[in-house]
């Protein structure tokens, strides 16, 4: 019990900005050993993360467990990377401003830019129906089919969700089919 209530108070400080560990354990009135505990069990969860600047740990609210977990550099983020890159789709994972925090590289292939919309669409705004956006809103899977020149193009999302169920950032898949000469021809 007590744990949850110190992990609580933990997440309602970095709501506000990102802090070190000695600024987290003042704030929580324990000792740096006892704070580390915390820390560590609440990044395990994927509740916060870390960010090393010279000899401190800094720590921020987790954008998602996943997407953290892709932006590590150790072997279980290496081997995810590795899966995940040899798929010949579009993956992007976008935070609740639309922007992509984590793409694999068939993704990259295409125009380099922080928002979907124009990345993947060459638009100034965002999809009308946006299931990126329908996803944030109900917290649940979309798919949307369009038409593309010479095929379809069919886009799912998922959202990637907090313990407490709050859909934290979305995986989008973007998928293009393209008909084959004979199927043209009939």
């Amino acid at each position: 019990m007590e744990r949850k209530l110190e992990e609580q108070k933990i997440i309602s400080i970095l709501k506000n900005s990102p802090m070190n560990t000695l600024e987290i354990a003042s704030k929580i009135k324990v000792d740096r050993h006892t704070a580390v505990k915390y820390l560590e069990s609440m990044e395990s969860k994927g509740l916060i993360r870390k960010e090393i600047k010279r000899r401190a740990k800094i720590w921020h609210i987790s954008d998602s467990p996943i997407a953290d977990v892709l932006k590590r550099k150790d072997i279980v983020s290496k081997q995810l990377k590795e899966i995940l890159d040899t798929v010949d789709q579009h993956i992007s994972i976008q935070d609740k401003k639309f922007d992509i925090i984590w793409k694999n590289n068939y993704a990259k292939s295409k125009k380099n830019s922080q928002k979907c919309h124009e990345a993947y669409f060459d638009q100034t705004q965002r999809c009308e129906n946006c299931p990126v956006e329908k996803t944030f809103k109900s917290g649940k899977p979309e798919t949307k089919e369009m038409a593309i020149p010479g095929g379809k193009r069919k886009i799912i999302t998922k959202p990637l969700k907090d313990e407490k169920n709050n859909t934290m950032a979305v995986v989008e898949i973007i998928k293009d089919s393209l008909f084959r000469q004979s199927q043209k021809a009939k």
